[in-house]
């Protein structure tokens, strides 16, 4: 893990019970391994060794689905890090920690908190405000374009797609048609050579 992940070390009295924290955590949504659980287990106030052979933590999200966690155990530290399935939904969570071995699973601490949006699904900047489904198809559309320009007697034409490519233009105004694959579309264009979007109807044979 890097060094800049949150490490929440839990000091976890194993003859007292389940351990249970409430209300403490905040987590932000949409990240990604941000958060280490660190438990440090005591029996009888005394660190020592155990028999443990495996750390599983089940993160229950805000929409109700539970996230299994493979976590690690060595002598009396037990660790859980949050992937990113974890900060998917905003809203309040609760993470259970459980140790196991071949026959036994016990819970050792269960920790309740809320994630916290870290955005929305509008981006704003001095001059428009933009929604993220149309930032996204800005970008679909750039995709899409053609890496060259046309020729004279060329329009650039889309397909059932969205993919936009340069062809044969009818004159203005005028219906034509467009051979692709073998398949005739007919097609309709403005200006000869001039840039706009076509929409392709098959022709049936």
């Amino acid at each position: 893990m890097p060094d800049f992940n949150h490490t929440h070390t839990l000091r976890v009295e194993l003859n007292a019970g389940v351990t249970r924290r409430v209300g403490g955590a905040l987590l932000g949504s949409g990240d990604k391994n941000a958060d280490t659980y660190e438990l440090y287990l005591y029996k009888a106030s005394e660190g020592a060794g155990f028999d443990a052979t495996a750390c599983t933590g089940y993160f229950i999200r805000p929409d109700g689905e539970t996230v299994i966690i493979a976590g690690s155990v060595q002598d009396n530290i037990a660790e859980v890090t949050l992937p990113a399935a974890c900060y998917a939904f905003a809203g309040t969570f609760s993470l259970a920690i459980k140790l196991s071995d071949a026959d036994t699973d016990v819970t050792a601490v269960i920790i309740d908190g809320r994630v916290i949006s870290t955005t929305t699904d509008t981006v704003a900047d001095p001059d428009d405000v933009w929604s993220l489904a149309a930032i996204e198809a800005a970008i679909r559309a750039k995709v899409n374009e053609p890496s060259q320009e046309g020729t004279s007697g060329q329009a650039l034409l889309t397909d059932g797609n969205g993919n936009r490519y340069w062809g044969s233009a009818a004159s203005s105004g005028a219906t034509g048609s467009l051979i692709v694959d073998g398949q005739t579309y007919s097609l309709r264009t403005g200006t000869e050579g001039a840039e706009g979007y076509i929409t392709l109807v098959e022709e049936s044979t």
